[in-house]
């Protein structure tokens, strides 16, 4: 199963909540790896076997032939989970998901009681995968959220009749993205919640100072949109950049005429994928960008650390 959203939604969290009374876990975190080739690494090393040498029956490479007993670190992971009902989870796909659909399907087809739950910004797109789309908070989550988080920072700090209907305009104007609500909120300590909402219109400087031991991606909510725009291709860049002008959205012809590069149809369907654009109407086809989609100006990065 794939827990499926965009960046700051709460997938890690609910995949944690998912898990937390099991016993039969490995909890993998992709976010640090920079390459493929190292998620089978990461994976042993989250089994403890990282530096052991497993003797263990050989695993079937793609192709059908046999490989050597550990080998490879996929094969030493094949051998580690064959005769075992672990639940392995696999948290941050999107900036590996070629690599991660790879492994994962092998894994499923050699190691048949084993269990897989990903959570990513788009789907694996692998056979049997199913998905589970994370969804933004509705507004009464939302407001509780904040509360408790601002209180977290200021004791004082409750909802009450001044500061319940600001609130709510905050966690609208948020979109009810649970990341932004947290940045949102701890700028409570030193911030009222009504120069908070005012400020919102430059909701990027505003919401600049995450945990410290949030991930890098967490602790703005720049670095949440840089981390997926950082994931696009140019032709996806283009696309995104000049469909944001639709202020509510615009259907397929609107979208290729404003659009004008040759994948214009193939990179909606991508950018819905990675959960910048939803599609609404299935005659329609009405695309628009998701909470928090960079906005047109929005600068690419050369490169992510």
């Amino acid at each position: 199963m794939t827990l499926y959203g965009p960046g700051g939604v709460g997938k890690t969290r609910l995949a944690v909540e998912v898990t937390a009374h099991r016993s039969d876990i490995c909890f993998v975190r992709l976010d640090p790896l920079h390459l493929g080739s190292e998620l089978a690494a990461a994976i042993l090393t989250a089994l403890g076997l990282r530096d052991s040498g497993l003797h263990a029956p050989s695993a079937l490479s793609a192709d059908g032939r046999a490989e050597q007993r550990g080998s490879t670190p996929t094969a030493r992971v094949i051998a580690a989970l064959a005769s075992t009902s672990t639940l392995l989870v696999l948290d941050n796909c999107e900036h590996l998901v070629q690599a991660a659909a790879e492994l994962v399907e092998r894994i499923l087809t050699y190691c048949p009681h084993v269990r897989v739950l990903t959570t990513s910004r788009e789907p694996l797109r692998i056979a049997g995968e199913h998905l589970w789309p994370v969804q933004v908070l509705d507004e009464a989550a939302a407001a509780r959220l904040f509360a408790d988080r601002a209180a977290a920072v200021h004791p004082q700090f409750a909802l009450d009749q001044r500061t319940a209907e600001v609130v709510g305009e905050i966690c609208r104007r948020l979109d009810g993205l649970p990341l932004a609500i947290e940045l949102a909120a701890a700028r409570v300590r030193t911030v009222d919640v009504v120069d908070i909402a005012e400020r919102l219109s430059d909701r990027f400087a505003l919401l600049s100072r995450g945990s410290r031991t949030a991930a890098a991606r967490h602790q703005t909510l720049r670095a949440a949109v840089d981390w997926s725009w950082d994931l696009l291709t140019d032709a996806e860049h283009k696309v995104l950049r000049r469909l944001s002008v639709f202020a509510g959205g615009a259907d397929q012809p609107a979208a290729a005429w404003v659009c004008a590069v040759p994948e214009t149809a193939e990179s909606l369907e991508s950018l819905v994928d990675k959960s910048l654009l939803t599609v609404a109407g299935a005659d329609t086809g009405c695309w628009t960008p998701s909470p928090h989609t960079p906005p047109s100006g929005w600068p690419r990065r050369t490169s992510r650390p």
